[in-house]
């Protein structure tokens, strides 16, 4: 008999890394499923009763580097075609200092690279941050001013944000 647990969504943390001199982001090429072979950030499933900040100050020490300033970005929904479905709690980051290093069993390379073009083909839930489809907490209630930022097609396909009720095409 499977448990209601089986099917639910995995939470990870991912870590946007950022070299201050020359703005390169840190990727690494994973080894693991899901979606083994592609690139991203340092990026692992959260373990029960950890905090998701230290989570992600972990991964980049996993990966040797120091980094200072974290702070939370984002929180993308991912569903692999090869996998689970995973939630992730993107952070940022910037690097002080340290000798990158690929995570045995984890990445294959390692390596600092210019914002654009980043190489390809990238993790999912990267390519969401990316394409600017996560969704900024904290979530509005009725008496805040922060409002909710969503990502939909307009009638035409055209990809669009709606926010504050205004609806505007993406180019």
């Amino acid at each position: 008999m499977e448990s209601i647990n089986e099917h639910a969504p995995r939470v990870a943390v991912g870590l946007l890394i950022r070299r201050r001199m020359d703005e390169q982001v840190f990727l690494t090429k994973r080894l693991r499923a899901p979606e083994p072979e592609t690139w991203t950030p340092p990026w692992g499933y959260l373990s029960p009763g950890e905090e998701p900040k230290l989570a992600a100050r972990g991964q980049a020490t996993q990966a040797g580097l120091e980094v200072t300033g974290v702070r939370f970005v984002g929180v993308t929904s991912d569903v692999f075609s090869d996998g689970p479905h995973c939630v992730t709690i993107w952070f940022q980051t910037r690097y002080i200092t340290g000798d990158a290093r690929a995570v045995e069993g984890e990445s294959s390379e390692v390596g600092w690279f210019a914002p654009r073009p980043l190489p390809k083909p990238r993790f999912l839930p990267f390519q969401h941050v990316i394409d600017h489809q996560h969704y900024r907490l904290p979530l509005p209630d009725e008496s805040s001013s922060t409002h909710v930022i969503e990502l939909r097609e307009n009638e035409e396909g055209q990809r669009c944000v709606n926010r504050r009720g205004a609806l505007r095409v993406l180019t």
